[in-house]
Order: structure tokens, then sequence, then C-alpha cells
């Protein structure tokens, strides 16, 4: 039977590939790679602009069980993945002695997280990217033998807060919600920032919508407290709108006399 006319050769080079194939293989690595490298400095750039942090960007996390580095693919992903949470300006961690920094620190970071849909344990290598300074050399040294593959965000946190949330301060600031008043010279607004900010140590006083209510309007100033509108509302919302009306006709009355 004759050839076939157009049949292209395709001896193999001993590897069980055409030659064509090897070299288009080859090109797609080596622009892959390129393509990976110009992406890593945008970001670098990127992240120095954006909020002034001068880590570098964390490898992805993962590789196979033989401990080779996750391949072109992941890499990939993983840049676009950071690219696009430094593009979200997660605040950086400096470091604080106030409990309320350091959890309105992690409260921003969760944020962030709950528009991103990533695993916990690149959760862990973004938190740890937002570590500066003293903070990250801590992390560094807590870290130690530590599999950074398989580390999640939960374990993170764990170790985070035995440093940052001693005891002591945590109870402290509990009490500071369980006493928490409108003091005098102190206007709703002011009382109800107090509130919000303790409010997170004193979660299981006020975990749901009538306890919360209860707990504010009972701190309200007596001024305010006892113009009729106790227990009228069974909403946080609607007790704070109350209390700054009254307030409101309170200071009015005031001027007035």
């Amino acid at each position: 039977m004759s050839g076939r006319r157009g049949t292209r050769n395709t001896r193999n080079t001993g590897n069980g590939e055409a030659p064509d194939v090897v070299e288009v293989m080859r090109l797609m690595t080596q622009t892959l790679t390129t393509t990976m490298d110009n992406q890593s400095a945008s970001l670098t750039a990127l992240i120095q602009n954006q909020n002034g942090n001068h880590n570098a960007p964390p490898p992805p996390p993962g590789g196979d069980d033989n401990g080779n580095p996750p391949g072109g693919g992941e890499k990939a992903a993983w840049l676009n993945l950071l690219e696009k949470f430094v593009r979200l300006k997660p605040p950086q961690f400096e470091g604080s002695s106030d409990p309320l920094v350091v959890d309105k620190w992690k409260e921003d970071i969760d944020k962030i997280f709950m528009s991103m849909r990533c695993t916990p344990v690149q959760r862990q290598q973004l938190v740890v990217f937002q570590l500066s300074g003293e903070e990250r050399k801590w992390w560094m040294n807590s870290a130690m033998g530590l599999d950074q593959n398989t580390l999640t965000c939960a374990q993170f946190c764990e170790r985070f807060d035995a440093r940052y949330f001693q005891v002591t301060v945590r109870h402290k600031k509990i009490k500071e919600f369980a006493d928490l008043e409108q003091v005098k010279h102190m206007i709703v607004d002011d009382y109800l920032d107090c509130y919000i900010s303790l409010q997170r140590f004193g979660y299981f006083m006020t975990h749901d919508e009538d306890k919360s209510a209860r707990k504010f309007e009972n701190g309200l100033g007596v001024h305010i407290r006892g113009q009729g509108i106790s227990y009228c509302f069974p909403t946080f919302q609607q007790v704070v709108d109350s209390a700054r009306a009254t307030e409101a006709d309170w200071l009015r009355n005031k001027e007035t006399k």
C-alpha cells in the first residue's frame, strides 16, 4: 500500500515525543515563567504603593508529598489571589498593647476574607503577610518547626491570641463592658461608640437582639432612661434612635431654661 501524501515525519527524539511538541512545551513553560516573574514584580510594586508593605510576596502554599514546590498553574493562581487581597487594602499589624486595636485589626482582615474565596491555609499565609516589624519577627520565631503548607488561619490565631489577648486583659474588658454606663457629659453617640467597641468582649451578655437592647438601655443616663423609653422598644436600633431623640429634646429644653 502506497504511503499517504502529506503525512508528517514524527520521528521520536528518544523520549517518546516529537521534536515540535517538545519545543512548543519548552516555549510555553518559558512564557509562563516570564509572565509570572513579571506579575510578581508588578505585584511587589503594587503592595508597596498600596499600604507601604515591604514584605516580599509570600510563596504559594502547597506542593506534593515529596516536598516539590507547586506547579506553574498553582503559582499563577496564588499570585492572582494575592493581588486581589492587596487591592482590597488590608491593614498591616505593627503591634499594640490595646486589645481593642488588636481585635479591630483581626475584624478588618476577616471582612476582607468574606469577599474572597481562599482556603484556611491560604488565609494564614495572607494574614502573616500583613505582620510588620517586630510582629513579623515574633511569628517567624513562633512558626519555627511548623509546616507552613498545612498551618491554618485558626491555628495562627490561637498563637496570636495567646500573645495579644492575655486572660487578665480580656477579663478587664469584660468588666468594662458589664459596668459601662452613659456618664455625665457623654452624649448618646459617644456611649454607643464605647458600647460597640466593648461588646465583642461581652458577647455572651448580649447574644440576642433583646439582651443587646436591654443592656444598652440600662446603661443610658437617668435623664434619658427616665423619659418613658424603658423597655418600650424590642430592637437595639429602636432603642438607640429613641435615646437620640430623647436626648435632643432634653438638650433643647435645657437651653431654654
